[in-house]
């Protein structure tokens, strides 16, 4: 079946905040309030999401909410 996958597993894909109202803690409840509407629907044992680690708001975010890393993606760019 097209864009099925294993239903125990949930993907937390982009939490965004505009430039102007960063700071604010939203990016923190927003993910918050996302997970907490996908635990009422959903039977997932594990939470997958992720960002650049370059990105310390976020991966405060993250690691207050309990993630914690289990792989590193890695990504060359060059201009041509």
């Amino acid at each position: 079946m097209a864009g099925s996958h294993d239903q125990a597993e949930i993907f937390q894909w982009d939490t965004l905040v505009r430039p102007d109202h960063r700071g604010r803690r939203l990016g923190l409840a927003m993910k918050v309030a996302n997970l907490c509407w996908l635990q009422a629907r959903h039977d997932a044992s594990i939470v997958h999401t992720w960002n650049s680690e370059v990105n310390a708001p976020m991966l405060a975010v993250n690691r207050a909410m309990g993630f914690r890393p289990v792989e590193y993606l890695g990504e060359w760019q060059r201009e041509v």
